[in-house]
């Protein structure tokens, strides 16, 4: 859910140069692009790289969205609190290791009963206290046996819950891992082809896989994902996953057998992966950018088995769903009466590219109370323009020197 304290304008550029030498006449020469962002200068006029606050004691921005001009607030530099700039920064999606991780570590046998349930944290699937949750379980004499049957059923579930929409298929991967060195596959196939979803694979020509091997695709090292043969017929493998990585046809020198008997010795593990959630501008869909956040509980029978936490989730900055559900409360700002109309209300709709550069400003405006007189009330300004586009250097070129003058004295962002 979106909070904010002080009112804040958004602007939003494109990939474009900054060529404009006006805004005032449409149909005149070089009239500001759609997308591009200019600054104004106190008297009216553009401002160009070098100004200061003493040749220009407040600036406006422009933006031009198709035929609109979209203004920020008049802001003076002897009110301005922040001025901050960010490069966009990659969403991470979590992932934790159970058992071998593709380096070390193990399944304790010493109790073949196990039970394993994954509970999620993130804001789609926590209710009041509390948090969606799914548990499997296991009866195992190998290593191989218990990493096939719980990576199995996570990446199988497909059971409804609620509303039929959560299922922990739809928010983790698991993936196999084995340290056994594998084997080349022998016969005449050069090439495995596999669909992701789908626990079916077919080898062009002759092999040596049977029911009950374990077989490495899309890799020859021990961090490469392993499944389990279910059965064979011809060239024709069903798999006892869905294969979990892109589709297409695999080279032969990529894929690796590990016989029945070789995995009852080795050492095996899953890892976990959240996968990306569905997002959408909608409100009412409750599809807010998130990433993926879960805990693990190894319960009863696990004993030493090894957990790894590979990588934690981060939800990255200056990303497409994150601007675009910033510009849309940005809208309730320039007069949307209501955010959660059903339908959604319509407003512009600016952000479009996968990345963009971060620029925020915060300034006091002035504030008139009948009562109190003037008082200062705190403003924001977004601006995003995408990543590594030709008038993010203008912007800094003029940003940078007016707002080192301020009484704040900051510094230049790059």
């Amino acid at each position: 859910m979106f909070k904010s304290e002080q009112s804040f304008n958004v602007l939003i550029g494109k990939n474009i140069a900054s060529a404009a030498t006006q805004y005032t006449n449409p149909s005149g020469a070089g009239y500001i692009a759609d997308g591009e962002i200019l600054v104004i200068g106190a008297n009216g006029a553009l401002l160009t790289a070098g100004n200061t606050i003493s040749t220009s004691p407040s600036i406006q921005f422009v933006q031009r969205s198709g035929s609109n001009l979209i203004f920020s607030s008049i802001i003076d530099g002897t009110k301005v609190t922040k001025y901050s700039g960010a490069n966009p920064v990659s969403a991470q999606q979590q992932i934790i290791s159970v058992g071998y991780n593709g380096t070390t570590g193990s399944i304790d046998l010493s109790t073949a009963s196990k039970l394993f349930k994954i509970s999620y944290k993130h804001n789609q699937l926590v209710w009041s206290e509390q948090v969606f949750k799914r548990v499997y379980e296991t009866s195992g004499s190998t290593q191989a046996k218990v990493a096939s049957d719980i990576s199995e059923q996570i990446n199988f579930m497909s059971l409804p819950a609620l509303n039929g929409v959560y299922s922990t298929g739809d928010y983790v991967s698991a993936i196999m891992l084995c340290n056994h060195a594998g084997a080349a596959i022998t016969g005449t196939a050069t090439t495995l082809t596999v669909t992701k979803g789908s626990n079916t694979a077919v080898m062009n020509n002759t092999h040596n896989l049977t029911s009950g091997d374990y077989v490495r695709i899309g890799g020859t090292g021990t961090i490469d994902p392993v499944y389990r043969v279910q059965s064979v017929n011809g060239n024709t493998i069903t798999l006892g996953s869905p294969y979990q990585s892109s589709s297409g046809a695999i080279a032969i020198a990529s894929v690796e057998i590990i016989t029945a008997a070789q995995a009852s010795t080795a050492a095996f593990g899953f890892a976990l992966f959240g996968l990306p959630l569905t997002w959408s501008i909608n409100p009412a869909a409750n599809n807010r950018y998130e990433i993926v956040s879960f805990d693990v509980h190894p319960g009863t029978g696990w004993g030493s088995t090894t957990i790894t936490n590979v990588q934690d989730p981060i939800l990255g900055s200056g990303l497409l769903p994150q601007v675009t559900e910033i510009e849309w409360f940005a809208l309730g700002f320039e007069g949307l009466q209501s955010r959660y109309n059903i339908p959604l209300p319509t407003g512009r709709r600016d952000a479009v590219d996968p990345e963009y550069y971060t620029i925020y400003l915060e300034y006091d405006i002035p504030s008139v109370s009948a009562i109190t007189g003037d008082v200062s009330a705190k403003q924001g300004l977004y601006i995003f323009v995408s990543d590594g586009a030709a008038q993010l250097t203008t912007l800094r070129a003029i940003t940078n020197p007016w707002m080192a003058s301020t009484p704040k004295a900051f510094p230049a962002i790059v």
